[in-house]
Formats: structure tokens, sequence, C-alpha cells
């Protein structure tokens, strides 16, 4: 009896000394596991900031990149607009006017050969628009200035108004300079277009 004693004794106690021990040794190494786990988390954090910080540089070398001025057209077209050309219509004989899109000079002068103020044979040679000074040179071949010289007063005077009141507005300009093929534009009835002329009463 009294050895089932001692050894039931000696049994709780080792229970006792296992109890205490056992959360312990678990509490002693969940810390280090929690320990190992900040660490981790840690490198995990620098690692991270370490990304961060270089993508964050991308962005800087995307914006270098789009500070290019890219708003030239690669085909060095400009763009389109509106303007007003100048024709006589054909049943009226009236002085009118229609809204064309354009995008440089060769369309307004074909707008102004569909509209019968200039022919097919007629050709622009040269243009050259001072935006400083507000001021258009323009060159045609002899074919319009014989059509010019072919009518009368009132009829060089509207073709000759027709384009220039067209081209003046069109460009925002105040005065305008036509030469034939390089050469001073006269007409039949003594007009001397030797300079610069402003816009034209039809």
């Amino acid at each position: 009896m009294k050895k089932f004693r001692a050894l039931s004794v000696f049994l709780l106690v080792l229970l006792m000394i296992a109890g205490c021990s056992g959360p312990a040794a678990s509490s002693t190494e969940g810390q280090e596991a929690n320990q190992g786990a900040e660490k981790v988390t840690g490198q995990s954090e620098e690692v991270s900031g370490e990304e961060t910080d270089a993508e964050g540089e991308e962005p800087e070398t995307g914006d270098e990149t789009s500070s290019v001025d890219t708003g030239t057209q690669e085909d060095g077209q400009t763009e389109k607009r509106m303007v007003k050309v100048y024709y006589i219509d054909a049943e009226t004989a009236e002085l009118v006017s229609d809204e064309v899109e354009i995008e440089n000079e060769n369309d307004i002068w074909k707008a102004l050969q569909e509209r019968e103020i200039l022919t097919e044979d007629c050709k622009l040679l040269s243009f050259k628009v001072n935006e400083e000074e507000k001021t258009i040179d323009l060159d045609f071949n002899s074919a319009l200035g014989e059509r010019v010289r072919s009518f009368g007063t009132a009829g060089e005077t509207e073709i000759i108004g027709c384009l220039v009141n067209t081209y003046l507005e069109a460009y925002g300009c105040d005065r305008i300079r036509l030469t034939e093929e390089g050469g001073v534009f006269e007409t039949s009835h003594g007009a001397n277009f030797d300079g610069y002329t402003g816009e034209i009463d039809i």
C-alpha cells in the first residue's frame, strides 16, 4: 500500500512537472516562431519597399518620354478648318460664298476652280504667308493672267476680287501681292498689281 501511494505521488509530480514545462516550452517555441515570422515579414517589407521605389522610378522615365512634343503630324499636314470661298453665282450673277473645309492653300484654289472663278489650266505656282506683317505672296501661271485679261472690267474685278478676298479672309491677312509667273501682274484695262493690295469691292 505504501508503495502504491509513493508511486501515485511520483506520477502526480511528473504530471505537474510535465504540465508546467509543456506550456512554457510551447510558449517559447511560439515566441521564437513569431520572432522568425517578424523577421521574414520585415525582410518582405524591405524588399517590397525596394520594388515600390523601383516601380516609382519607371513613371518618371515615362514622364520624360511624354514631354516630347508629339503635336506635329508625321505626314506634315496641317489641321483641317472651315473657310469662306467667294464666287459669282451663275444664275443671279451675284457675289455669294460657301463654307469649305480646307487643309491648305491648294484646297482653296481647287474650290475656286470648282466654282468656275478659275479654270482647270489656272495653276498656283507659289504661296507664302507672313504672319507678322499679315501679308500673302501668291504667284500663278500665265493661264490665269490670260483668263483675267479676256474679260471686261467687271469680269476682271469679279475674278480678282473673289481670289483676293477668299485668301485674305482664310488666312486673316490684310494685304496680298499677286504675281504672274514671278513677274508683275497686269490686266488688259491697265490695272497694275505691282505691290500689295487689300480687300477688293465686288
